[in-house]
C-alpha cells in the first residue's frame, strides 16, 4: 500500500491546504490506494483541489507504458450511479476496462476514480476530447445509456459488511459494458458504491463492490446471465446449508479490517 508520508511529502509543495490533504488520505479506500506509486496517488488527489462545483466534474487522462493502455482519472461530486456514468461513456467509446478502482468521501461529497482501459482496436485513435465531455455529461445525468447483452456464466456472492454495507464480489466474461451494468443495476436500486475494484484475467471479470443499501445476489445474477439462478436437488441444497454458514463466518472475519478501514 502506497505510504502516506510520500504522498505528504509531494502534496506538502503543491496549493493542497494541509488539512484536506490529511483529510483525503485518511478517508481513502485502502482497496484504493493498493499498488500505487505515491506519485500516481499524489497526482489524483491533486484532482480534488480546488473544490468541485455542484456540477462540475474533472478528467484527465495520462497514456500508459504499455502500447494502447491509459489511466482515466475522474473526480466528481459523490452520488449514486457515478460509476455507471463513467463506466456507461467508456463503453460508449469501445475502450476496454481493464482495472478500475473508485473511492469516495461521504462527508466531502466527494469521489474519484481511477480507471485503466485499453482502446478500441489498434489502428483507431480514441478522440478523448469527446470521451471527456461524454464523461462530463454522464456524471452529471445527461450520459447516454449502453446497451448489454447478459452472457453467463456468471457468479455473485454478497456478505455483510457491518452496518447497511454489503460486500459484492462478481465473476463474469470480461467484454464492453460488464462494468456498467453490475453499476447502473446497483443505481437503480439506489445503491451507493463506496468502493470498487475492477479487474480481467484470461477473459474473465472478477469485480468486488463495498455497497450501502440492500442488495439481492439473486437478482443481480439474473441481469448478468439472463436467467436465475439455477436451485440446487434438495440433499445438495441440504449440504450446502452447512457450507454456507461457515463460509458466512469466514467472511465476517475477513470483513473486520474491511469495516475498520470504512470507519477511517
Amino acid at each position: 500500500m502506497t505510504a502516506a508520508i510520500e504522498v505528504r511529502e509531494l502534496l506538502a509543495g503543491t496549493s493542497l491546504p494541509a488539512d484536506l490533504v490529511h483529510s483525503l488520505i485518511e478517508g481513502a479506500s485502502p482497496l484504493w490506494l493498493l499498488g500505487q506509486s505515491a506519485e500516481q496517488v499524489a497526482g489524483d488527489l491533486a484532482l480534488c483541489h480546488p473544490a468541485l462545483g455542484s456540477d462540475e466534474v474533472r478528467v484527465i487522462v495520462h497514456p500508459l507504458a504499455e502500447a494502447r493502455g491509459h489511466k482515466v482519472s475522474v473526480v466528481a461530486p459523490d452520488r449514486p450511479g457515478l460509476l455507471a456514468g463513467t463506466a456507461g461513456a467508456l463503453a460508449a467509446a469501445g475502450l476496454t476496462i481493464r482495472a478500475a478502482t473508485a473511492s469516495s468521501w461521504p462527508s466531502m461529497g466527494l469521489a474519484l476514480q481511477r480507471v485503466l482501459v485499453d482502446g478500441p482496436v489498434p489502428d483507431r485513435t480514441v478522440a478523448w476530447d469527446f470521451v471527456g465531455d461524454d464523461l462530463r455529461r454522464a456524471l452529471t445525468g445527461a450520459g447516454p445509456r449502453f446497451r448489454f447483452t447478459p452472457c453467463p456464466p456468471v457468479t455473485v456472492s454478497c456478505t455483510d459488511s457491518g452496518g447497511d454495507r454489503v460486500v459484492v464480489t462478481v465473476r463474469a466474461p470480461d467484454r464492453v459494458g460488464l462494468l456498467w451494468a453490475i453499476a447502473a443495476w446497483f443505481e437503480a436500486r439506489d445503491c451507493n458504491i463506496e468502493v470498487a475494484t475492477a479487474e480481467a484475467e484470461n477473459g474473465m471479470a472478477s469485480d468486488t463492490f463495498v455497497v450501502h443499501g440492500a442488495v439481492d445476489p439473486d437478482a443481480l445474477f439474473t441481469h448478468l446471465a439472463g436467467r436465475p439462478p439455477t436451485p440446487l436437488p434438495w440433499p445438495l441444497t441440504r449440504g450446502l446449508a452447512t457450507g454456507l454458514a461457515v463460509g458466512r463466518s469466514a467472511l465476517r472475519v475477513a470483513a473486520v479490517p474491511l469495516r475498520a478501514a470504512l470507519r477511517r
